[in-house]
This record gives structure tokens, C-alpha cells and sequence, in this order.
């Protein structure tokens, strides 16, 4: 598979047809044909396919000072006759030694007996190899370079990702190659950007980042690069922005104080500041002409719910439909509930709309919010469906929102047009995350806890405090708590976890917990099996739920106090934070048991990181920073970027200032002279990159 490339200085019109590397001695069409999976099809490509690192050579000033070990160069002659011994079938040895006036080193060569005709006695080389030892010193697959072309100080070779059948060598020598053609590149930001920032010239970039003179000279090539990749994107989700805000028109929903005041009233419990601030967040976004696009994200019990069933209500104020799209039925159909209870005061009708209802239930539904007969609806991907049609559909929240591909979003907000939409995670989001994902969006935090609320003790155990967990769990259980206990997780298959489930949860109930009323839940279980589950648990029917990760989001059971999970370490520290979420919702102390017996060193570490905090936004960084960002949701998502040098982990100081300097140039800071320049690369970006967009 070729690699997605931005490839931004390349651009027809300015700079000359590029060489084909076929052009080039050796690299014949099976060679080529390689290289093209690579995504390497010219010279100019070549340029634009930077190291993924590269190799220091340290110059040894003589043999008799060569380091014991490391990469080294050192210059040298070859003495005496070369030996090549033929081990056993697939394997010579070839073995040549090297002297200067302090001393001799042994060369040595796996399967290469031609190298001892490449070369003349006598003659001074520069030597580069690693050196080993195996009964004496060696420099092991030594490279020969002319004795001149061995610099003082310092060497570093690229090191570039590479494919089957091609070699370092070939990458290398391709590069030198493309070398030739950088006085063909034309300068790809402006001048300006370039001066306020500090960034060298993109000529001097590519050369140094392929072939660096010193570390000195490689840092400020990768930041230029780096920052470039950043900034393309920065600026393209900048551009969709302020498209939105001066050309599009949103629904006209303008809340007066006296509205707020009236729904805050009605609630059944005091919002926190954070659920206040955000509030009046969206007010401000409700009176812009154009349509709200605003991420909420929060820890775990931080009230988006609340800030949720504000937006519903202000858009039924103001005439209109609210649709909110959740991931699962069970959580559609909680959602359902709790938002009914909030909105019931004001007499908004509300109904969900879910795959298992009947033929004949859906269709009821359907006729009613066509007709205008339903102001809220709840529900999952069922309401993305063709035949769903909305009266005046004015607001749509996604719920989980990672959890749904750029698409589904999309097919839900164009039913009504250029709605208002607000995008909700409770996952928290680290700030990079946000810039990198949501720069077209607005985003609020909920940092803030309800009151009352006590930190959740967690603790990390092997399968020898299994006893003093059981007797835990019944000690719990008779003073009227509940607790949840996550089987095993099992390979990514719903039909071998529901297994899974089913046997911990026979085990438990016919051995050391057969004294307790203990339910199972699990994703391959019907709808109505669910509910109805669920239903006991919450009403405390149910005094040990055994489940699988389907209880990580939204079920909500608030006499849960404790929460059991199997093989901790196979999950990521964000969904065991979830999954610990979903007790400690009411005054009692609560618990999370995390067991397991890995012994690796790094997996210990980051599971006892989760024992030291409740912070989930300290939890979300060191999980950013553990996965990286194609896995910090727990799957990769369509429409993340990829970059070819950026890491937003490593480099976050240079996409914070890329996005202020996008941020700057979209709201025309920098003046006229920018505007072509800015015009042509975005033009180019877009034909090449034409799905950076969330939503």
C-alpha cells in the first residue's frame, strides 16, 4: 500500500515534468514496480518520501580509538589477502583485514564474496559499519565510500519505510538522485508566514531532512515540514469554518434569558458551573445567523445529557425538531428516558426510533414525525434510514460521537438542511486531539464534577486476591450495593465474547458467587432480553451484573458501586476509564477492582497510572500518548489525517502554532499577498486530499 501524500510543493505549472525513476541505472520495472507501491513513481516523489529516522556514523580518528561498539566510520587500507569460507550451504564468510598506522580491525561479510574484487590492497577507504565482537573486533558489513567523501564529526544516513524487495541502498541512491531536481521546487509558504514563525526554506528542508549535515541543521528541516503538514490542514478546516459563519444560514433559534431561567428551574438537580457556562455558550451560538457546530466532551458523569436536552428544548422554542443519535439500542433507549423526564415539563413529545421495533411500531413513528406530531426523537442509525423525513428539523446531537463515521453524522444533519449541531464525547479530549480532529468545530468542556460526588478507589490485583474479591463483593451486596463485573475480553468477535460471557457468568453463579442474585448481559442478546435486564438491575432485582464491554457507555444504575474487570491489561486506559464511569453516581464510596496478571513492566505501569487518578482528562493525555491518535478512540476513524512527518503526540508546540497561523491567514491577517499563493496550494490539497472533513 502506497502512502497517502500531501506532497504540496508539487504542483504542475511550477516546477518542471519530473524524472521517472526508471530514468534512473538499476532501477528496472520489476524494481520499479515496488517502489511504486511506495507511492513512488518520480524523482519529485522521492523528495516528498521523507525518513522515518536516520543512522549517525561517528568518525573513530583512527582503529586503534574505534568505540566497542555503535555505527562508526574510521579510514583505513586493506591489508594482507582476503578469506572467504563457505560455512554451510546459504552462508560464506568473508573476512578482509583493515589497518592504519595505530592498528588492524577485522572487516567481515555475510554472503558478499564478491566485495574482495571491489576493492585494491593497499588503496585508503572510508570504512562504515557497526562494530561487534565475536572472539575479537569487528566492523560487520562494512560499507566502502571513497576515502575524501568521509566527513569530520558526524554522518547520518536516512533511514525510510521500505517495502519488499527494496533496499536502503536503493532508497538512498533515489534520494541523491532526486537531489538534482530541488531547484525545480517553488517556495510553498509565504514569506511572511515564514519570518514570524522562523522557518527555513522548503528547498533547504527536503535537502537536509534526506541528507542532514549535523543534528544542527536536521531539527529545523523536520519542524518546517512538520509544520507544513499542520498547517495545510489547520487551514483547510479553518476555511470550512468560515465558509460555515459568512455563507451559511442556520435555523433562527435566539433564546432569551428568560428561557434559560425557566429550563435551568425545571431541572431536578442544580447544574454544575461548567454545565452553566456551556449553556450560555450555545446561546451565543444559537443568536449567530449561522448554524451551531459545537463538540461538547467531559469526564465521565459530567451532565452532557443536561447541556443535550438544553439544545433539544431552545430548538422546540423556537419552532423546531430535535433529533439525537445514539450507538446502541440500550443507550438509545435510556436516552429516551432520561430526556423525557427533563423535557416532560414543558410538554415536549418525545419518542425513539430504534432497528428492533416492529414493522408496524416504526412506521407509527415515522407518519408522526413527518407530520410534525413529534418534537424530540431518539434514536440509532434507524434514523438515518430513507424513509425517515422530518417535519422542521432544526438540531441534531450525536451522542458518543466517535463512535459514528463522518458519514452517519452527515446523512442525519442533511435531513434538515444546515441544522444546528452539537457532537457530544465522553470520552475527554485532549486539547491536540481537538485541534487535530475538530478545528472546524466549536468545543466546550465539562471539567467539572456534581457535587457530593467521591473519588472512585481503584486498585490493581492478580488472580491471588480472587477469594477477598468474592468475599468483597458479598460484603457489598449485603449492605444493599451492586456491582458490575466485565468478563474476559476475548477476541473482536461479538458471537465469541457473548461465549465468553455466558461461561464467567456460569461459573460465578453455580460456584463462589451462588449465594448472590447475579444477571448476565451481553452484546448478542435480544433487544427486549436487554431491557429487561437492565430494567432489574437498576431496580436492584439484580445484585451482580456480569457483562461484557456493552455496559462501558451510558447504563446508568446508580446503587452500582463497584466495578470488576477481567484481564485489565487488554484494554486501553480510556475504556477501562469508561467502564469505571459507570459506578460511583451517588454518594456512597465506590470502587474499581482491576485484575490482572500480566508481568510486563510497561503494561503494570499503565494500569497502575489508572489507580493514581480519577482525572479523566489525565487519563485521556496517557492514553493519547501510549496509542497515538489513530487508536485513541479504540478504532481507527475515517477521516483522520495522515501525515507523513507529523506526530501530533511529539510536536504538539508546532500544531498549536500551525493552527494560529492558519487561524491568522483565514481571517485575512496577513494580508492580500498571501491570497495566491494560499489559493493555489488549498486547490492542490483539495484534489489530493478530498476527505479531510469531519462533518
Amino acid at each position: 500500500m502506497g502512502r497517502a501524500k500531501a506532497n504540496h510543493f508539487l504542483s504542475k505549472g511550477e516546477i518542471m515534468i519530473s524524472s521517472d525513476i526508471q530514468s534512473i541505472k538499476g532501477i528496472g520495472p520489476k524494481k520499479a514496480d515496488k517502489l511504486h507501491r511506495l507511492g513512488i513513481y518520480t524523482l519529485r516523489d522521492m523528495l516528498s518520501f521523507y525518513p522515518r529516522g536516520h543512522e549517525s556514523w561517528t568518525l573513530a580518528p583512527s582503529i586503534r580509538e574505534i568505540p566497542r561498539d555503535g555505527n562508526i566510520m574510521v579510514k583505513g587500507s586493506f591489508t594482507g589477502s582476503p578469506r572467504t569460507l563457505r560455512i554451510r550451504k546459504g552462508l560464506t564468510i568473508t573476512t578482509w583485514n583493515l589497518a592504519d598506522e595505530s592498528g588492524t580491525i577485522e572487516c567481515v561479510w555475510y554472503n558478499q564474496p564478491y566485495r574482495t574484487k571491489q576493492y585494491q590492497s593497499e588503496k585508503e577507504y572510508g570504512i562504515m559499519g557497526c562494530v561487534g565482537k565475536k572472539g575479537r573486533r569487528q566492523i560487520q558489513n562494512p560499507r566502502i565510500i571513497p576515502a575524501e567523501a568521509v566527513d569530520t564529526g558526524t554522518k547520518y544516513l536516512p533511514v525510510y519505510p521500505s517495502a519488499e524487495g527494496v533496499s536502503q541502498r536503493d532508497l538512498r541512491h533515489l534520494a541523491q538522485e532526486a537531489m538534482k531536481e530541488l531547484d525545480g521546487i517553488g517556495e510553498t509558504l509565504p514569506e511572511a508566514i515564514r519570518e514570524e514563525h522562523q522557518l527555513c526554506g522548503i528547498r533547504e528542508a527536503v535537502h537536509q531532512i534526506h541528507f542532514p549535515q549535523n543534528a544542527e541543521t536536521l531539527a529545523p528541516a523536520r519542524r518546517r515540514i512538520v509544520f507544513e503538514e499542520f498547517f495545510w490542514y489547520q487551514l483547510a478546516l479553518a476555511r470550512i469554518r468560515s465558509h460555515r459563519q459568512n455563507n451559511v444560514l442556520g435555523p433562527n433559534c435566539p433564546i432569551e434569558k428568560e428561557d434559560v431561567k425557566a429550563f435551568i428551574d425545571a431541572m431536578p438537580f442544580a447544574p454544575t458551573g461548567a454545565q452553566v457556562r456551556t449553556i450560555d455558550e450555545i446561546v451565543g451560538d444559537m443568536a449567530h445567523s449561522y448554524p451551531m457546530n459545537r463538540l461538547v466532551h467531559g469526564d465521565v458523569g459530567s451532565g452532557k445529557t443536561l447541556i443535550a436536552a438544553f439544545c433539544l428544548y431552545a430548538a422546540w422554542k423556537n419552532g423546531y425538531q430535535g433529533a439525537i443519535m445514539a450507538p446502541t439500542e440500550v443507550l438509545a433507549r435510556q436516552l429516551y428516558q432520561v430526556l423525557t423526564g427533563l423535557l416532560k415539563p414543558f410538554g415536549i413529545r418525545t419518542a425513539y426510533l430504534i432497528g428492533s421495533q416492529s414493522a408496524k411500531e416504526k412506521e407509527k413513528i415515522k407518519e408522526a414525525l413527518g407530520a410534525g406530531e413529534i418534537d424530540v426523537i431518539t434514536g440509532t442509525h434507524a434514523l438515518i434510514q430513507e424513509d425517515v423525513s422530518f417535519h422542521n428539523l432544526g438540531m441534531v446531537v450525536t451522542d458518543e460521537q466517535h463512535r459514528f463515521g463522518v458519514g452517519q453524522r452527515s446523512v442525519l444533519k442533511a435531513k434538515g438542511g444546515d441544522v444546528h449541531m452539537l457532537v457530544m464525547s465522553a470520552t475527554p479530549i485532549p486539547r491536540t486531539m481537538a485541534l487535530l480532529f475538530f478545528g472546524d468545530l466549536d468545543v466546550s468542556t465539562l471539567d467539572e464534577l456534581p457535587k457530593g460526588r467521591k473519588p472512585i478507589r481503584t486498585d490493581l490485583v492478580d488472580q491471588r486476591y480472587r477469594p477477598r474479591i468474592y468475599q468483597f463483593i458479598r460484603e457489598r451486596v449485603q449492605s444493599g450495593e451492586q456491582i458490575y463485573m466485565i468478563c474476559p475480553l476475548v477476541e473482536e468477535s461479538d458471537a465469541l465474547e457473548a461465549q465468553a460471557a455466558v461461561s464467567y457468568y456460569e461459573i460465578l453463579r453455580d460456584g463462589p458467587l451462588a449465594d448472590v442474585r447475579i444477571g448476565l448481559l451481553h452484546g448478542k442478546m435480544k433487544p427486549g432480553e436487554k431491557e429487561s435486564v437492565m430494567r432489574d438491575y437498576t431496580e436492584g432485582r439484580i445484585q451482580v451484573l456480569v457483562s461484557t464491554t456493552v455496559v462501558e457507555v451510558g447504563v446508568d444504575a446508580p446503587g452500582a458501586t463497584v466495578m470488576i474487570i477481567e484481564n485489565a491489561e487488554r484494554f486501553g486506559l480510556s475504556q477501562l476509564h469508561q467502564l469505571r464511569g459507570r459506578v460511583g453516581r451517588g454518594s456512597r464510596q465506590s470502587y474499581c477492582i482491576l485484575i490482572s496478571d500480566s508481568q510486563n513492566e510497561e503494561t503494570k505501569k499503565r494500569l497502575k497510572f489508572l489507580t493514581q487518578t480519577c482525572d479523566g482528562f489525565a487519563v485521556s493525555e496517557e492514553d493519547l500518548k501510549l496509542r497515538g491518535p489513530g487508536d485513541f478512540f479504540g478504532t481507527r476513524q475515517h477521516g483522520i489525517p495522515a501525515f507523513d512527518l507529523a506526530d501530533p503526540i511529539r510536536h504538539m508546540g508546532i500544531l498549536k502554532e500551525a493552527a494560529k497561523a492558519a487561524q491568522a491567514v483565514a481571517q485575512g491577517r496577513y494580508g492580500k499577498a498571501c491570497g495566491p499563493m494560499i489559493e493555489r496550494a488549498l486547490e492542490r490539497l483539495e484534489k489530493r486530499e478530498n476527505k479531510i472533513l469531519m462533518n
